[in-house]
């Protein structure tokens, strides 16, 4: 070991000490999915929606699954614990640990009302205004929505030349991405409970 590593300076000691915390969080919020497990299934969208319309909307019972995210909960807390709050990595992955401990919560609550607290804590209210503005979450909810349905008219008026089922993009999918990802695997699979029309992670990509 020569003499400039052992020389490390307090800055250089603390980073090395975030970023090793860093680490620990990235591998304990890895079984946080918040969406998926939070999204109703899309053939429960389409029913609220269509009631919506009628003027008759009404909530679906939703089973969420029970999670069990304790020793998640314990490892964000010792993370937080050991952060530096004074050093602006320690004040950021303070506040991000406990973002996670959040939705930790929101997760293992779905289905009863201390859920809504928890995604209030997490996301805030409608209405509420966005940071660095006068304008609110509804606002801006309104401002894409209306985006979106300008694209939706641009698209309906052009009749496309043909239709890809699920299965045939999957399986082209699947061939394009295993020749571009040759180091590892990420597989193509058909959710038909997606609300989107496709998601995709680190590893895989799922199609409705």
């Amino acid at each position: 070991m020569d003499s400039s590593s052992m020389d490390a300076s307090p800055m250089d000691a603390s980073l090395v000490h975030h970023l090793a915390l860093d680490a620990r969080m990235c591998d304990a919020v890895k079984g946080i999915r918040l969406l998926s497990l939070v999204s109703w299934p899309a053939a429960e969208q389409q029913r609220f929606i269509s009631g919506w319309h009628r003027g008759k909307p009404s909530l679906p019972q939703i089973a969420y699954p029970k999670t069990d995210l304790s020793d998640v909960r314990d490892e964000l807390e010792s993370i937080i614990k050991a952060c530096d709050r004074d050093h602006p990595l320690g004040e950021y992955l303070h506040r991000t640990a406990s973002s996670y401990e959040v939705a930790a919560d929101l997760i293992t609550t779905l289905g009863t009302p201390a859920a809504t607290d928890h995604s209030i804590s997490l996301f805030g209210r409608p209405g509420d205004t966005l940071p660095g503005s006068d304008l609110s979450n509804i606002d801006a909810a309104r401002h894409f929505i209306g985006l979106a349905d300008d694209m939706d008219a641009g698209l309906a008026s052009v009749e496309a030349d043909y239709v890809l089922s699920a299965e045939v993009m999957q399986h082209e999918l699947q061939i394009a991405l295993d020749a571009f990802f040759v180091h590892h695997t990420v597989r193509v699979e058909i959710d038909p409970n997606l609300i989107a029309k496709a998601a995709a992670g680190a590893t895989r990509v799922r199609l409705r």
